[in-house]
């Protein structure tokens, strides 16, 4: 089960302010879009299917009711789809998994009925007994038996795929239960005896075999602590890993410890104010470890800021300090050391006020399934192939459309249904898969490079405030974007810097938790023209351009208005997905299929029409006033694929590529043998900057299959 958070990432290191940044060419701003041309995605319908077995949701692909199956966690699964002759993508995942755990010495801030346990806090805010937790987790057995080859064991909050990010010299702590009947105690100067059962005795726990519970130092059974997972019938690899984990802490006297499955979004909204003692969630991140800030920092902890992200309740000086420096330091080599810092301190018994209060399961392999009739398919590292430009992109085989009255339909399978389709509450990837194909952002990325491009702006750039704050060693920012001047929200009112300015401020001056990320450092909007405006940030970062760049067009005003102002529990319970009142809204409000017809609606490619929760199934539809036409799209993917080494736009970077740059190897831009288009990285000679672009990517394919 999947929680989303929204990061947009990229490869690009924003190390100096004052740099107006280069932007890649946006062929769509410039070219001519006739009126007549198809606008956004390849598709006309986009229908998600809700199918909560896995058994069943494997059947209906097989059974042709179903065209796309992704997140695919079982071997079994991906072995049969693939003999059946199905379009099969894998990729490293911007993914990880863990057990959160309450650490929080006790729990005032809750009021009864409580959905945990409040005497679990004599014990989990223990380091002595998380660490002892960490030592009776069999990772390396469970994974290997239940995922096979498609998850990766990790041991820290940055994912594999991140890269560099990942600290390899993080503490480790395998599996090793020692022996509860024992009487070897841990000695942390030494770390003789660093088995689960010596840890607990170090921190003044004994093992009472009569009732075959350990106590703790006053005397005291060990009090009742459950483990929330998924249920069984939704992702049952999910539950059983929990019931596995469960099952060794019972064996070990820790026989207090139950696993309890559950729906998912129920839990998680407990876990958003605090009120459980352990969980276990999965996330999917982006290209940059800025999560960390959001789930450690003591500013995000959610029984002070209810839905934020700092779940466990992390409260440590030097945690705060290394996370915050990740977010605001332009210096790469400052941040990555800190990211560094980050990750020791979770993981080493010396904080008792952080360590262990994240359990870190694995990270994902991106394995989805389509139709073999499917094209259009980008795989991108990190993503996956259930991406943006997948989903624009994506279309049948010429001779095989699959219709519905006479438009093209892909239908998606979805393990789980979303919750409220609210973009300032909705907290599970399940939901946001719904939302995000209604919005867009200022840039976008490429996909097979993870470089920014242009989108919804056509340029921006970072200017400092050195002395501008309230104190005079601060620094702050100016960011600035200039808009195209032909987006629309889906309703029909042109997207302005007006609306900007009210979708970032509404975010603050309601304090909407899950964007405290980017609204503790918004000081004010600007509107310097009607497409152009200025975010005033009172501190330096790489990471908040994206933030701002993502969620200037997420509340179009002529929704939200009536909501700004009013109590925050108001706001994040409004459901815009069901709300149909015509007042306020633009002329392309309800007027058919590809435009607006409830109040959950953005700029996006897709409009969301319905979900329909008797029937588990929901459709949006191609948005037919997108700022792109289809072919411009096509076009887009092509030429930033050339870019990668496809010198002849074949799809494919392969050895004819490559001799095409031989032979011509060494060639400037002003002899006559120069051709721009061996040129891929464009810097006026071909050379090795361009072979090395097509030997990393060699054999990578622009679309599947």
């Amino acid at each position: 089960m999947l929680k989303t958070k929204s990061i947009i990432s990229t490869v690009l290191l924003l190390t100096l302010l004052g740099l107006t940044i280069p932007m890649i060419n946006a062929r769509g701003n410039e070219a001519s879009i006739a009126a007549d041309d198809r606008k956004g995605p390849a598709i006309d319908i986009f229908r998600f299917t809700v199918i909560k077995s896995p058994d069943a949701a494997l059947m209906a692909m097989q059974l042709e009711e179903g065209d796309v199956l992704t997140d695919l966690i079982r071997t079994g699964d991906i072995q049969k789809l693939t003999a059946d002759g199905f379009t099969i993508t894998s990729a490293p995942g911007f993914h990880m998994g863990h057990v959160g755990i309450n650490i929080r010495p006790n729990r005032d801030y809750l009021t009864p009925p409580y959905k945990c346990n409040p005497e679990a806090a004599k014990v989990l805010s223990d380091v002595n007994f998380r660490h002892a937790l960490l030592h009776l987790y069999n990772q390396e057995e469970i994974v290997a038996s239940i995922y096979g080859y498609i998850v990766t064991p990790i041991h820290s909050l940055v994912p594999p795929a991140q890269g560099g990010w990942v600290n390899p010299n993080i503490p480790v702590h395998p599996y090793n239960p020692g022996d509860k009947t024992g009487t070897t105690v841990y000695n942390p100067a030494t770390g003789e005896y660093a088995d689960a059962c010596s840890i607990l005795r170090y921190g003044g726990y004994t093992y009472d075999a009569d009732i075959d519970n350990w106590k703790c130092s006053q005397g005291d059974p060990i009090p009742a602590i459950t483990l929330w997972t998924p249920t069984y019938e939704v992702a049952p690899t999910s539950a059983e890993h929990g019931a596995r984990f469960v099952t060794t802490c019972n064996d070990n006297g820790l026989t207090s410890i139950s696993h309890v499955p559950r729906e998912f979004s129920p839990y998680m909204d407990d876990v958003g104010i605090g009120d459980f003692d352990m969980y276990m969630v999965f996330w999917s991140l982006g290209r940059f470890p800025d999560h960390l800030e959001s789930m450690c920092h003591s500013d995000h902890d959610v029984a002070v800021v209810p839905n934020d992200y700092n779940s466990p309740g992390c409260n440590d000086p030097d945690l705060d300090a290394a996370v915050r420096t990740i977010i605001t330091s332009l210096n790469h080599t400052e941040k990555l050391e800190a990211a560094y810092e980050a990750q020791r301190i979770l993981y080493s018994e010396d904080y008792p006020n952080a360590a262990f209060a994240y359990l870190q399961l694995y990270s994902r392999i991106m394995f989805n399934g389509f139709n073999p009739d499917l094209r259009g398919i980008v795989n991108s590292p990190g993503y996956g192939s259930a991406n943006g430009w997948t989903y624009m992109n994506i279309r049948w085989a010429e001779g095989l459309e699959r219709t519905e009255g006479g438009e093209t339909i892909v239908e998606w399978i979805w393990g789980e249904e979303p919750e409220l389709l609210n973009p300032c509450s909705a907290s599970t990837v399940y939901a946001w898969d719904v939302i995000d194909k209604t919005l867009d952002g200022m840039i976008n990325v490429n996909p097979y490079t993870h470089e920014d491009m242009p989108w919804m702006a056509t340029d921006w750039s970072i200017t400092s405030w050195p002395d501008q704050g309230p104190y005079s060693n601060e620094t702050w920012m100016n960011l600035t974007f200039t808009l195209r001047d032909d987006v629309y929200w889906q309703d029909g009112n042109p997207y302005t810097a007006s609306d900007a300015e009210f979708s970032l401020e509404f975010l603050r001056d309601n304090e909407i938790p899950r964007y405290m990320g980017m609204w503790q450092w918004l000081h004010d909007v600007e509107v310097l023209d009607t497409y152009t405006f200025r975010a005033i940030m009172t501190t330096t970062s790489q990471f908040l351009i994206y933030d701002v760049a993502g969620e200037a067009a997420l509340l179009p005003p002529q929704v939200w208005e009536p909501l700004d102002g009013q109590p925050l529990t108001t706001i994040m319970q409004y459901n815009p997905s069901t709300d149909t009142s015509a007042t306020g809204m633009g002329p392309w409000f309800g007027t058919g299929d590809g435009y607006a017809s409830t109040h959950l609606f953005g700029t996006g490619p897709f409009v969301f029409e319905f979900y329909n929760p008797s029937l588990m199934s929901g459709d949006l539809h191609q948005f037919k006033g997108f700022f792109l036409s289809t072919a411009v799209i096509g076009d887009l993917k092509t030429e930033m694929f050339h870019s990668v080494g496809d010198v002849n736009r074949d799809g494919t970077v392969w050895g004819d590529d490559r001799g095409r740059m031989g032979a011509l190897f060494g060639v400037f831009s002003f002899e006559p043998e120069y051709d721009i288009d061996v040129d891929v990285n464009e810097d006026d000679i071909i050379d090795m900057g361009d072979i090395s672009l097509a030997n990393w990517f060699f054999g990578d394919q622009k679309e599947y299959p």
